[in-house]
C-alpha cells in the first residue's frame, strides 16, 4: 500500500485532503449516493473519505492514496464492481474490500463475495451511523492487520540483516587464514601496532607504521596511504597522507585525488574490491580504471607490480586505501633504472595479500575510532579478536574455541558476583579483573602460532609425507628384489644343462615369490603400526623385528650404496606408545601456554588488563598451595586462572574435534571435569558452578 504526502488531482473525485490519515474509497455511478456518502462523513475526522464514479479513477487513487477499505457499488456502467475490487486489490493486497449493492441484489452480490474474497458488504438504502459505525470497525481491522505485518516484516528484516551480518562474519574469518610464515614474521609487527593502540594519538604516526609494516613485511619498493576526506561541496576525494619508496623520493603528500572508477586507487576507494595487478601496463580492455602515467613522466620512476587494498571501519564504511608498488625478489634491491623493474620485481603473493590485508583492516578500524574519540581499550579489542581469529584459523578444529571458552569465563565470573551464600559470597571481581579475564580468555591459545602447525593434524604416528616415502621405498625394495631375481633366472636360462636349469629357475622363482610376499607382509605391519592406537605388549619388539628382517634384504640405491628402508627416525615415531604425538610434540603442544605468557608479557598492557600475562601462565600450574587448601579470594590471578581452565576444559571436551578423539556429549564432559577436579587438577567450586550453567 502505497501512501504519498503529494496532493493529486482527480478528474471526477470528491475527496478530502489528508496526511497520514487510513482512507476509505466510495465508488458508485448514483451522484445522489455519493451525497449521501459525504454527509454521513461530514463530521468524521479519524479517516479520509474518497468518493468517485469513475472506474479509472478509482484505480489511480489506490495507486496514490493510502486507501484502507475500498466499498463499491456491485453494478457499474463499463466494469462490474468485483472486477474492479479484484483489480484494485491487486495493487493494494493489504486494502480491505466491501461491496455496496441494494437489497434485491444480495444474492447476487454474495457470489461476488464468495469468489473475491470480500469482507464487508453494505447495503442499500442505509442509516447513516450504522454506516459510518460499520466502516470505522473495517477501518481499525485494517490497521491492526497493518501493524501485524509490519511488525512481521520488521522480524523479518531484523533477521535478515542478523544472517547477512553472520555471513559477514563467516567469510571474514575463511578470508583471515594466514600462513604460517606470515604469522611468524609479522607477529612483531602486530605486537608494535597493539602498543601503538595503547599510547598513538597521532593520526599521521600510525599511518606511517602500518604503511613501513606493510612495506618491509611485503618486500614493496613504495607505498602510498591515502584516506577519505569530503570537500566544502561534500565530495569525497582522496587524500595522500604518506609516501615511501625506497629507491627514489616521492613528493606525493597533500595531493588529493577523486573517488570514481577511473583511476585504480579510486576503483578501490569507491567498490571496496581488492585489486593486486602483476602489471599495470598490462590491464585488460575490460576494466574500468585506467594506469596515471604522471609520475612516471615527472619522474622516471616505473611501475609495474601494484596491491591496492581498502581501509574498511568497524561500519564496512571504506575510510581508505593502502597502496603497494613493486615487489622485489630482493628486499634489499634498488629500481634505479627499467631493466631493474623486468629483472627484480615480480607480482605480489596471496601471503602478501592476506598480510597488508589485516593490517588495512586495522588502519581502517583505528582511523575510524580516534576521529570518533573512541577509546584505546576498545582499539585493543578489535585487534586481539582479529588476532585470535587468524591464529585460530590456523586450526580448523578449534575455530571458534577462544570465543567459547571467553563467554564461559564471563559466565562464571558473573555467577560469581552474584553468589550470596557459599565460598564466593564475599568475592566480587571489579571491573578491571573481569576486563584482565576477558582478554586472558581471549588469549589463552596465542602460543600456538609457535607451534608447527601439522602437529594439529597428525592423526597418524608418521606424518603423511613420512608414510608415503616410507611406503615408496618398500615399492623401491619390491622392485629391486624382481629386478635381481630376473637376473638371475635370465642367466640360469642360457645354462646348457636343460634338467638342471629349470630346476634351479623354479628354486629362484619360489624364493622370490616368498621373499616378495614378506614385503607386502611387512609394508601391511607397518600400515598397522602407523596407527594411533594404546601400547600393546610386544608393539616394539616388532618394530626391531622389521628392522632386522628388512637388513636381510639386498638393496641399493642409485649411487650403488646400502640404504634403510626404516630409518631411526621413522622407527622413533611408529614406537609411540598411546596416540600419534611424540613426545617432543605433545610437549610442544602442551607448552602453548607458556609460549603464549612469553609473548604477552612483552606487550605493554595499559593498566586494565594489566593481569592478562600472568592469568595465562598461571593455567598451567597448581592452584593448590603446600597444604592443598586454597584461597582464591585473595588471589585474583589464580581465581581467573581457574576460571579459564574450567571453560576451557570444558569446551575442549565438548566442541573441539581432534582425529581419534570422541566429542562427548554434557553429561560425559561433566564426568570427566568431575574427575580432574577430584584430581586437584582444577577448583571445585568453579567446576561446580560452570556445571549449573550448563544446565
Amino acid at each position: 500500500m502505497i501512501h504519498s504526502t503529494e496532493t493529486h488531482k482527480y478528474k471526477n473525485t470528491e475527496y478530502s485532503n489528508f496526511l497520514g490519515k487510513p482512507g476509505v474509497l466510495f465508488v458508485d455511478d448514483e451522484p445522489q449516493v455519493l451525497e449521501s456518502i459525504k454527509r454521513a462523513f461530514r463530521k468524521v475526522s479519524e479517516i479520509a473519505v474518497f468518493t468517485t464514479a469513475d472506474p479509472k479513477e478509482t484505480l489511480d487513487i489506490v495507486r496514490f492514496e493510502q486507501i484502507y477499505l475500498l466499498i463499491t457499488d456491485q453494478k457499474m456502467p463499463g466494469l462490474q464492481g468485483t472486477e474492479l475490487l479484484r483489480k484494485a486489490k491487486a495493487m493494494a493486497p493489504h486494502m480491505e474490500l466491501g461491496i455496496l449493492t441494494a437489497y434485491a441484489d444480495v444474492d447476487l452480490a454474495q457470489v461476488s463475495i464468495n469468489e473475491i474474497k470480500v469482507r464487508y458488504l453494505f447495503s442499500k438504502p442505509f442509516h447513516n451511523r450504522n454506516l459510518v459505525e460499520k466502516v470505522l470497525d473495517a477501518i481499525a481491522n485494517v490497521d491492526q492487520q497493518i501493524k501485524r505485518y509490519r511488525e512481521q516484516e520488521s522480524v523479518k528484516l531484523r533477521r535478515d540483516e542478523l544472517e547477512k551480518e553472520n555471513r559477514k562474519l563467516i567469510d571474514f574469518a575463511a578470508e583471515k587464514q594466514l600462513e604460517d610464515d606470515v604469522l611468524k614474521n609479522s607477529y612483531k609487527a602486530l605486537i608494535r601496532i597493539g602498543k601503538t593502540l595503547n599510547r598513538e594519538r597521532d593520526e599521521r604516526h600510525i599511518l606511517k607504521l602500518v604503511l613501513s609494516t606493510a612495506i618491509e613485511t611485503t618486500g614493496a619498493d613504495a607505498g602510498t596511504i591515502y584516506t577519505i576526506d569530503e570537500d566544502a561541496e561534500e565530495k569525497q576525494q582522496l587524500r595522500i597522507d604518506y609516501s615511501y619508496s625506497f629507491s627514489t623520493d616521492v613528493p606525493l603528500e597533500d595531493e588529493t585525488l577523486l573517488v570514481n572508477l577511473n583511476s585504480i586507487v579510486g576503483y578501490v576507494a569507491s567498490t571496496g574490491k581488492i585489486l593486486n595487478i602483476p602489471d599495470v601496463h598490462d590491464l585488460p580492455a575490460s576494466v574500468p580504471f585506467s594506469f596515471n602515467d604522471y609520475f612516471e613522466r615527472k619522474t622516471g620512476y616505473v611501475t609495474c607490480s601494484m596491491l591496492v587494498l581498502p581501509m574498511i571501519d568497524h561500519n564496512d564504511a571504506i575510510v581508505g586505501v593502502v597502496e603497494l608498488v613493486n615487489k622485489k625478489k630482493d628486499i634489499d634491491d634498488r629500481l634505479e633504472k627499467k631493466s631493474d623493474i623486468n629483472k627484480r620485481v615480480i607480482p605480489f603473493d596471496a601471503e602478501s595479500q592476506v598480510f597488508v590485508e589485516t593490517l588495512a583492516a586495522m588502519a581502517g578500524i583505528l582511523l575510524k575510532r580516534n576521529r570518533s574519540l573512541w577509546r584505546s581499550e576498545k582499539l585493543l579489542g578489535d585487534l586481539i579478536k582479529t588476532l585470535v581469529e587468524t591464529i585460530e584459523s590456523r586450526d580448523p578444529a578449534t575455530v571458534g574455541h577462544s570465543d567459547r571458552v571467553t563467554q564461559k569465563a564471563a559466565s562464571i565470573a558473573k555467577r560469581i558476583n552474584e553468589k550470596r551464600e557459599g565460598i564466593f559470597s564475599t568475592t566480587m571481581l571489579d571491573e578491571e579483573t573481569r576486563s584482565s579475564l576477558h582478554y586472558a580468555a581471549l588469549l589463552h591459545e596465542m602460543g600456538k602460532i609457535f607451534i608447527d602447525p601439522d602437529v594439529f593434524f597428525k592423526d597418524k604416528k608418521l606424518y603423511p609425507e613420512q608414510m608415503a616415502h616410507l611406503m615408496l621405498k618398500l615399492d623401491y625394495l619390491y622392485r629391486y628384489q624382481e629386478l635381481i631375481y630376473t637376473e638371475q633366472k635370465l642367466q640360469l636360462m642360457n645354462s646348457r644343462n636343460g634338467f638342471r636349469r629349470d630346476h634351479l629357475i623354479k628354486e629362484v622363482e619360489k624364493e622370490e615369490s616368498e621373499q616378495l610376499l614378506k614385503i607386502q607382509e611387512i609394508r601391511k605391519e607397518l600400515e598397522d603400526l602407523n596407527e594411533p592406537t594404546l601400547y600393546r605388549v610386544g608393539h616394539e619388539e616388532k618394530i626391531e623385528s622389521i628392522k632386522r628382517e628388512l637388513k636381510t634384504f639386498k638393496v641399493l640405491n642409485l649411487q650403488n650404496n646400502h640404504f634403510d628402508i626404516l630409518t631411526d627416525k621413522e622407527k622413533f615415531a611408529l614406537s609411540i606408545k598411546q596416540g600419534s604425538l611424540t613426545a617432543e610434540e605433545k610437549r610442544s603442544y602442551d607448552n602453548r601456554v607458556q609460549y603464549s605468557y612469553d609473548f604477552l608479557q612483552r606487550i605493554e598492557w595499559p593498566k586494565p588488563y594489566s593481569l592478562v600475562p600472568s592469568i595465562v601462565l598461571k593455567l598451567h600450574e597448581k592452584t593448590l598451595d603446600a597444604k592443598g587448601s586454597y584461597d582464591l579470594k585473595t588471589d585474583p590471578v589464580a581465581l581467573c586462572a581457574n576460571i579459564i581452565a574450567a571453560a576451557d576444559i570444558m569446551d575442549e571436551l565438548t566442541s573441539v574435534r581432534r582425529p581419534h578423539k570422541k566429542v562427548m556429549n554434557r553429561n560425559e564432559a561433566a564426568l570427566a571435569i568431575q574427575f580432574k577436579a577430584s584430581k586437584q587438577a582444577i577448583d571445585q567450586d568453579i567446576v561446580d558452578l560452570l556445571l549449573q550453567e550448563e544446565e
